[in-house]
C-alpha cells in the first residue's frame, strides 16, 4: 500500500503540539509493516538542513502548486525520517 502523509509538523523537524508526535512516528510504523510511505511537511527556516541531512532534490527540482487563484513555485528537499526509510 502506498501512503502519503501531508502535515504542518513532524517530530523531529517541527513541533508545536501532539500532531507532530503522531506524524513523526506513524509513518515509520506503517513502513515497518510493509507500506510505502512518503511524508510531506513545509521546510520551515528553523529546520537545520545539516542536522537532518536535508538536501535539494535536483531530479524533481521546482514544481508549480496552485493556492487559490495564485500559482506558486515550490522546491522539494529530501531527508529520511530518523530510524526509518521514510522519505520526508
Amino acid at each position: 500500500m502506498k501512503i502519503a502523509f501531508v502535515a504542518s509538523e513532524a517530530v523531529p523537524y517541527a513541533k508545536t503540539g501532539g500532531l507532530a508526535d503522531v506524524v513523526g512516528s506513524l509513518p515509520a510504523a506503517l513502513e515497518s509493516l510493509g507500506c510505502e510511505v512518503k511524508l510531506f511537511i513545509p521546510k520551515y527556516y528553523q529546520i537545520d538542513e545539516g542536522k537532518y541531512g536535508l538536501h535539494y532534490n535536483w531530479v524533481i527540482g521546482e514544481m508549480p502548486i496552485r493556492i487559490g487563484d495564485h500559482l506558486r513555485s515550490v522546491h522539494l528537499h529530501q531527508a529520511l525520517l530518523p530510524d526509518s526509510n521514510v522519505e520526508v
